[in-house]
């Protein structure tokens, strides 16, 4: 079943998507350096959105490619040489709908290609990834709970979502909750910047097996983090923004699985990053 499931995602994601006539796009560049008795993290992303208006709700079809390169520190035990690159592709379906004057809810179903590539895809490869909100409004405010499950955050199992947005004036808003929480300023009408703390991660499988002994071996690989950053965004002109992160990884770890039961454990610190990122919105034209 060589590269099946990869085509019919690329090519169902992009019918979907530019049969439309608005889109908003988003390239990511993540980099945490490397350190003695630890590794270097090279994460980039694409991510393309296409909304579509319903009679009732909206309709959000989405195609992201992320890929992620480890550079190892010398001393490790086993060969690395197989989980140098990583790649995830997804296609995301995404219904936002509100039932009345105080409550709206969204559903998302995201089937994510997610290996390092060695051998030919399988359905091992294939993660289902989605998310269930609800979002009750208040006077100034609101509140989401929900559940989620992202192995791009580095989640392979369903977590509870629940987060307060709310403004301290007009500003300054906030959110406070998990998965992430985050304060920002407006500075003025083309620059912004928000202090914020959220994870990063990812979840993937091995398409060769990584022997580790003659009884034991690794099929999946599981990296999670919690970053804590300070972003700047500039808003160039009515489609594009760049933003710039900088931060630092307030907790990692990095470690193989066999049936959900790590095997092997990686030395990992907490250390400094940096990221920059792009966005490009055409939905800016319809307003």
């Amino acid at each position: 079943m060589k590269y099946n499931i990869l085509v019919f995602i690329l090519f169902f994601g992009f019918y979907l998507g530019f049969s439309q006539d608005a889109v908003q796009m988003k390239l990511d560049f993540n980099f945490v350096p490397k350190e003695s008795n630890s590794f270097g993290f090279n994460n980039s992303s694409v991510e393309i959105n296409v909304p579509t208006k319903l009679n009732n709700g909206l309709l959000i079809n989405s195609l992201s490619y992320s890929k992620y390169k480890i550079d190892y520190a010398s001393g490790e035990s086993i060969n690395t040489e197989s989980l140098e690159c990583f790649n995830a592709i997804s296609y995301s379906l995404k219904y936002l709908n509100i039932l009345n004057s105080k409550w709206s809810y969204s559903l998302q179903f995201s089937p994510t290609i997610s290996s390092n590539f060695k051998y030919k895809l399988t359905f091992e490869d294939l993660i289902f990834n989605g998310e269930i909100l609800f979002t009750r409004k208040f006077k100034e405010s609101n509140l989401q709970v929900g559940l989620l499950n992202n192995s791009n955050l580095g989640f392979k199992n369903l977590v509870p979502v629940i987060a307060f947005n709310s403004s301290i004036n007009d500003k300054i808003n906030y959110t406070l909750g998990f998965p992430e929480s985050k304060i920002e300023y407006e500075l003025n009408a083309t620059n912004s910047a928000n202090l914020y703390i959220k994870p990063k991660g990812f979840y993937t499988n091995l398409s060769d097996d990584i022997v580790l002994s003659s009884s034991e071996s690794a099929e999946k690989a599981l990296f999670k983090s919690v970053i804590t950053g300070l972003n700047y965004t500039h808003k160039i002109d009515d489609f594009w923004k760049i933003s710039l992160d900088a931060g630092y990884q307030l907790k990692s770890d990095y470690k193989l699985l066999n049936s959900n039961r790590s095997v092997y454990e990686f030395s990992t610190k907490n250390k400094l990053f940096v990221s920059l990122n792009l966005k490009f919105d055409l939905l800016n034209s319809k307003n």
